[in-house]
């Protein structure tokens, strides 16, 4: 529902892209998201952060994850997110977000391009399924208005927030 794409796609395909997931079984659901972690492990493998984490050799099954990579948390990773330090990401960010400091302080957070996309896929799934009665149909259209009561950017919700309104015709 990007604003050109909903002139130019019928309701079926608005739907199927942004809500057909939940015509997936759970299998099917499944090897979805064992494909995505290992394409991110692949992802990450070679750059400085996941070399800390993985080793020189990624993984390359889930199993081998799980056995290999400690269970992390915030702190092993400022090193680098606190000092912004693009060059032991994968790739540069397109945003930097932090949280809300609800712990004493922020933490920075990188989102690829990519990410930003899905994320606003997945709002925009969201918009659709609020507005829906049943399977196929919705009442969302192309100038809605939408009450977003969400913290500003650099926050995530702000930034996605933004994106919506520039990307979405809402």
């Amino acid at each position: 529902m990007y604003k050109d794409e909903y002139r130019t796609s019928n309701e079926a395909d608005i739907w199927s892209k942004y809500c057909g997931f939940l015509n997936l079984s759970m299998p099917e659901f499944m090897e979805i998201q064992t494909n995505l972690l290992l394409e991110e492990i692949e992802f990450m493998a070679h750059s400085t952060i996941g070399k800390k984490l993985m080793g020189e050799v990624a993984p390359t099954s889930i199993e081998e994850f799980r056995d290999a990579v400690p269970m992390t948390a915030y702190k092993d990773y400022a090193p680098f997110l606190e000092e912004q330090k693009e060059d032991a990401l994968p790739e540069k960010p397109y945003t930097w977000a932090h949280t809300s400091g609800a712990s004493g302080t922020f933490k920075r957070v990188p989102y690829t391009k990519e990410f930003y996309r899905c994320a606003l896929d997945n709002l925009m799934a969201a918009f659709i399924l609020a507005c829906s009665r049943k399977r196929g149909q919705s009442t969302l259209t192309e100038g809605d208005k939408v009450l977003f009561n969400v913290a500003p950017s650099p926050y995530i919700s702000g930034i996605l927030a933004a994106g919506a309104n520039q990307m979405f015709n809402l």
